[in-house]
Formats: C-alpha cells, sequence, structure tokens
C-alpha cells in the first residue's frame, strides 16, 4: 500500500522487519512493483518502549549509509515511515518540497522538564525486556525497579517528540557516529522508556545541527489529548482535515478499520497538483 506509492525511480527504501515477524524479505519483494528496496541483514525483536526500537533504527541508519557508499551518492534526504503512515501530498510535491529545504532537519520535538511524567520515563530504570520476560520474578522486578531515579552524569536537556522524522544525510553520518557501545549517553538511554522518542531529539538538540532545525515531523496526527496517548486511527470523516493540514505524510491508518480513506487519498493523489506545505 504505502510503498508502491511512493515508489519512484529517484527514491530507495529500506525495511527492518521485526524478527518476531515471519514475513519473508524474498516473499514481499515478489508481490510488490517496485524494485529500489533493501532490508536489513540482522532483524531486531522489536517491543514497545524498550531500547530495541533504537536499535533497529540504527540497524537502518547503517544500512543507508552502506548503500550510498556503493551508489557513491549521497542521498538528499532519509524519511522515517511505519506500515501505517501514507503520503498525502504527490511524489512531485515532496520531492521538491525536500529540495527547497536541503538543510532542514524536520523532527517534532520539546524540552522534558524537570518533575514531570516525561522527566521520569528517562530518568527511572525501565528493564523492558524483563517486563516482556516469561519469568515472572523478571516481571516483577521490572516493575519495582522503575521506580528507582538515576541521573546522568552531566547537565544536559532531554527532549522529546515523535519517533517519525525527516533529516538529512549529514545528520545520518552524525548520529551513526555516536552510536558506540561506549557512548555513555546511549548507556543511560537504554534504560529509559520510548528512548527512540527521546534519544535522537536530545543528540539533535546537543549539536551544531539544532540550528538547521524546524520543529515540525510534517504528518498530520491526531492525539487523544495533545502529544498524549496513542494517535488514533484516521478515518473517512477524517478526509477533509487531512487534505487542509498541508502536511507531507498522515497516520495511523488501519485498512482493517477504514480502508475507504486510503482509497480517496489515492484518488486525490493522482489529480493532485503542487500545492504550497505548510510548516
Amino acid at each position: 500500500m504505502l510503498m508502491n506509492q511512493i515508489k519512484e525511480d529517484w527514491c530507495d527504501v529500506f525495511l527492518h522487519i521485526d524478527k518476531k515477524s515471519s514475513l519473508n524479505p524474498e516473499n514481499l519483494l515478489n508481490k510488490l512493483d517496485f524494485k529500489n528496496v533493501y532490508f536489513t541483514k540482522k532483524r531486531h525483536s522489536v517491543n514497545w518502549g524498550s531500547y530495541s526500537t533504537v536499535e533497529a533504527i540504527f540497524e537502518l541508519l547503517e544500512l543507508v549509509r552502506e548503500t550510498s557508499v556503493q551508489k557513491n551518492e549521497k542521498y538528499d534526504r532519509i524519511i522515517f515511515l511505519s506500515g501505517q503512515d501514507f503520503p498525502i501530498a504527490n511524489n512531485k510535491n515532496i520531492y521538491s518540497f525536500f529540495e527547497n529545504n536541503k538543510d532542514k532537519e524536520f523532527m517534532d520535538l520539546r524540552k522534558i522538564e524537570k518533575k514531570t511524567p516525561f522527566y521520569r520515563r528517562i530518568n527511572n530504570v525501565r528493564i523492558y525486556s524483563w517486563l516482556h520476560s516469561e519469568n515472572k520474578t523478571k516481571r516483577v522486578l521490572a516493575r519495582i525497579v522503575k521506580n528507582i531515579p538515576r541521573r546522568y552524569k552531566q547537565e544536559i536537556d532531554y527532549y522529546y517528540g515523535s519517533g517519525w522524522f525527516n533529516i538529512t544525510y549529514s545528520l545520518l553520518e552524525y548520529l551513526l557516529s555516536l552510536n558506540d557501545s561506549e557512548n555513555s549517553l546511549l548507556k543511560y538511554f537504554k534504560l529509559a522508556s520510548c528512548p527512540d522518542e527521546s534519544l535522537f531529539h536530545t543528540l539533535l538538540m546537543d549539536s551544531p545541527f539544532k540550528t538547521n532545525l524546524i520543529n515540525d515531523n510534517l504528518r498530520y496526527i491526531i492525539f487523544p489529548e495533545p502529544n498524549v496517548g496513542n494517535p488514533l486511527i484516521l478515518k473517512e470523516n477524517d478526509f477533509e482535515a487531512i487534505v487542509a493540514s498541508g502536511k507531507l505524510f498522515a497516520r495511523k491508518f488501519d485498512i482493517q478499520e477504514d480502508g475507504i480513506i486510503i482509497e480517496k487519498l489515492k484518488e486525490m493523489l493522482e489529480i493532485s497538483e503542487l500545492k504550497t506545505i505548510s510548516i
């Protein structure tokens, strides 16, 4: 659905398939009318809220770099999407937008204030591998230690936001340069909650790239409360608001709950002209 919609000769797709999934990469390729697809060699068992999500992201970033080196050509833009995302601007619009914003980093983020739930998500111990363990003792201990506060050795401002962002190749290289087993901040985030929604944001704001930040992830998302909880599933009655949003992508979609909205968006993209993107 998503991949066939974004296929272009100038667009490569990089996929990480969860280790728990029975999906076979070769079978998937045979079903797609799209050959510019690359799969990570290593597959992580990704659990919600755990560092495994960060590991999968780094795996993808490394694959992008390896492919870039093989092609002897750097990518202009890296866009993180999930299977529940869908473009709401046509491919020409998307290409044109990023061409006009080549050095900008598009990431949705906010500073985490101390003594807030979000601050405790990072500073309290979270061992998600134990929470998902079949061992009852580990599950109980994981619930106990999550109330234990800790403190990073340096004074640093934390940031959080959506894990779906759009970055330059230069920032990709910078992030990979920090992906070291001895990096103290990465070690610290291994025991944080939902680190994919805060680690990359914190790294960006602690780098020279923050001067190029546009605080917008270019996605139309509806939350039950502002930036709290899980995004609502977008449905047919959201169509007009989605189109009017001026964004590049929207999420979350679920064709089991409402497939009509996807069909309406596909029809709209077939006839849409170049438009102004709102940021």
